[in-house]
């Protein structure tokens, strides 16, 4: 296959970038900054992102979008949400004439609550569109660690591009053609994710917090089917897989995040500590926006957004469990 361009470089946009290098595929790297690109092009490695990694030397790294794009057969876009659009904007102006495009952000675009596969649609007036999803952390990518993925798309074409470009030995590449449910099962877990990282910061037990966890998938499997999901993507890589990762892993920004919130800590003061802004933040605020469009109760999601905005204490988390009325449960017809 002709190359593949990642445009973006933050952890995500570099692990996606080695393992098509690796696999001794022409990739090219499309870097924020100059001096990102100069670093990888000089020395072999990223200046912020796994830095100590010596990159694949069939990986060639711009700060040109027109250079990153020429000649490429296929374009995934790894950039935080709420750069996601204008990066697209940009993208279509420096090049009209654009390679089918997937998405490697599992964010919301806040104003108009889209996914972002819709933002690629729109920007680049294109259907062959997609997204990459699943239980994917990049330190283990990065490492070689077994992982599978999750290629979505309406266009079979677009997932058999991706497919090529993305396997490895240890990566196993599973296609899904529920675009709206991998995307939105992406964004929705890092909301629940942070309800894990409180119940672990409140120090929580193993009992309680398998049950933030069951109820979190309740209800964002609730607010997918609204959304016109399928049931058994919530329960497969892109859902269940993903959500596991997200609010277990020691790497993951969204359960560090939740931590640091069940400790009492500022939303300001932990972002700052961080090297990447976790996406939870906007998932959560667009997550629950969704449901009270939709009118799909998500009293666990809510509470948590309280606490991430600081409207209430981190132990207020509890309520949304055992509240009588939290889930429309007459608790007398219990007793």
């Amino acid at each position: 296959m002709n190359r593949v361009a990642i445009l973006g470089d933050g952890s995500m946009g570099v692990a996606l970038a080695e393992t098509v290098a690796s696999g001794d595929r022409p990739c090219i790297l499309w870097c924020r900054t100059a001096d990102a690109a100069r670093e990888i092009s000089n020395r072999g490695s990223h200046p912020k992102h796994f830095a100590n990694r010596q990159l694949s030397e069939h990986l060639v790294a711009t700060h040109s979008l027109e250079d990153a794009l020429s000649g490429a057969s296929l374009a995934i876009v790894a950039v935080p949400s709420g750069e996601f659009r204008h990066t697209c904007t940009i993208l279509k102006q420096a090049v009209p004439d654009l390679p089918p495009a997937l998405s490697a952000t599992k964010g919301v675009e806040l104003s108009g609550l889209k996914r972002m596969s819709e933002v690629l649609a729109e920007e680049l007036q294109t259907e062959a569109v997609g997204t990459i999803s699943g239980p994917n952390i990049t330190p283990d990518i990065m490492d070689g660690q077994l992982t599978a993925i999750v290629i979505a798309s309406n266009q079979p074409d677009v997932i058999k591009l991706a497919a090529v470009a993305l396997h490895r030995p240890r990566l196993k590449v599973y296609a899904n053609d529920d675009l709206v449910g991998v995307e939105f099962a992406g964004v929705f877990k890092n909301a629940i994710a942070v309800a894990m990282g409180i119940a672990s910061g409140l120090d929580w037990p193993s009992n309680s917090r398998s049950f933030v966890f069951t109820r979190g998938l309740a209800e964002i499997n609730a607010l997918g089917i609204a959304l016109g999901a399928r049931d058994d993507t919530f329960y497969g890589l892109a859902g269940i897989g993903d959500l596991f990762l997200t609010s277990t892993s020691p790497h993951s920004l969204n359960y560090r995040l939740g931590i640091e919130l069940g400790r009492n800590n500022a939303l300001c003061a932990i972002v700052a500590r961080m090297p990447e802004m976790p996406e939870g933040i906007s998932s959560l605020r667009g997550c629950c926006a969704l449901a009270e469009r939709l009118g799909v109760a998500m009293p666990l999601a809510n509470t948590t957004l309280n606490i991430l905005e600081g409207r209430t204490a981190a132990t207020t988390l509890e309520q949304a469990l055992v509240s009588p009325d939290a889930y429309g449960v007459d608790a007398d017809a219990f007793c």
